[in-house]
């Protein structure tokens, strides 16, 4: 069994809400409370799965509940894992390829079942964003919206764990039990791992669920301490989200195929061929929104780690509320990595864009002269 820590550095996005003077007038400008008022019957179905899952997670570590935690069942939940990216911890040597890894697990545990059914949701979707006949007449289109949707009808499941296979080589698969899911049915475990050959950097291994009758899998990239870090924002700024707008972000998020914005994935081509540098992509959607957003990076940008809010939304008001209450949008930064390994940390989008510039200054100043032949 590998070693399991606490994570020494998270990149992770907090679901504390807050709204500043700037927020709040945007918000009045998107019509946001307008729209949240005609989705917050919903909250009224949510709100009881919300505090349930509270219950049972805080009952299962105090012991009340029997058993205090299980094993995810693959008859009763399905479980996501979210691609991620391997690094070498500080160390006072130089590095050397046989220093071990460090890497966070990221799950999602969800029921099976929906908590209600999905047709008055996606007739309030579709008359918000005025397609309500459209819906009707287009099979298409009503399964996008319902899949999409899904996953914030589906109950999350608290007190969950599971086990995973991290094949670094074909003969050396390391086996890991992680820690329950949180009351948002989420996992975030760090684990240590230590290979008896060298792991050359960008190289990218397909960790697994053990004991799970279908394969669910993830991506994980192992990034040495010396390199180019990419840290790029998601929503208008290489996809098309209307962020300052509450019906634009239900129709790009719900209705429409997903959209690049103009450039971007040929840009971003571009600095791959010339740096070959490590990805984070950030945004402040819920992890409900995983397989959408994944699926979407990988129809156009280079593979990466993604970064969403470390809570699962039951809502659609909340959904909205994540995009425009709490951390401001960051824009693409790129710097060189460094020994330190500073690519996992902060809490917020802008605090992850900051500490990366604070911390590295003099690099992103030589990246921002010497990169104007890269952009030219």
């Amino acid at each position: 069994m590998g070693e399991s820590l606490g994570h020494p550095a998270e990149m992770s996005l907090g679901r504390h809400l807050s709204e500043t003077p700037g927020e709040r007038r945007g918000r009045a400008r998107g019509n946001f409370h307008r729209v949240e008022s005609q989705l917050s019957v919903h909250i009224l179905h949510s709100r009881k799965s919300f505090l349930i899952s509270w219950a049972e997670y805080l009952a299962s570590l105090l012991g009340w509940g029997q058993p205090r935690t299980a094993p995810a069942d693959p008859k009763r939940h399905i479980v996501w894992l979210f691609n991620n990216t391997a690094f070498q911890p500080a160390t006072q040597h130089e590095p050397n390829p046989h220093d071990p890894w460090r890497v966070e697990v990221v799950a999602a545990i969800f029921e099976t079942h929906s908590r209600e059914d999905l047709g008055l949701l996606i007739a309030v979707i579709a008359d918000l964003i005025g397609l309500d006949g459209q819906v009707g007449q287009d099979p298409v289109l009503r399964k996008r919206i319902a899949t999409r949707l899904q996953p914030f009808v589906s109950e999350v499941a608290p007190a969950r764990f599971i086990s995973v296979d991290v094949p670094l080589a074909p003969t050396d698969v390391h086996k890991y039990k992680l820690s329950p899911s949180n009351q948002h049915g989420i996992i975030s475990h760090a684990i240590r791992m230590e290979s008896d050959r060298p792991v050359r950097d960008g190289t990218v291994v397909s960790p697994s669920l053990r004991h799970w009758p279908s394969l669910v899998a993830m991506n994980t990239t192992f990034a040495t301490p010396e390199g180019w870090l990419v840290v790029s924002d998601i929503d208008d700024t290489i996809k098309y989200t209307m962020t300052p707008d509450a019906i634009g972000i239900l129709r790009t998020t719900f209705a429409e195929d997903p959209k690049p914005i103009c450039g971007m994935p040929q840009l971003y081509v571009h600095i791959q061929r010339q740096l070959l540098p490590t990805w984070f992509y950030l945004s402040a959607s819920p992890y409900n929104l995983y397989p959408f957003l994944r699926s979407f990076l990988e129809q156009f940008y280079p593979p990466g780690t993604m970064i969403l809010r470390d809570s699962s939304w039951q809502s659609l008001a909340g959904l909205l509320q994540s995009f425009t209450q709490g951390p401001k949008r960051t824009k693409l930064t790129a710097s060189k990595r460094s020994k330190a390994g500073s690519r996992n940390e902060g809490s917020y989008v802008s605090e992850i864009r900051l500490r990366v510039i604070q911390r590295h200054m003099q690099r992103c100043l030589k990246s921002t002269v010497c990169g104007s032949k890269l952009f030219s």
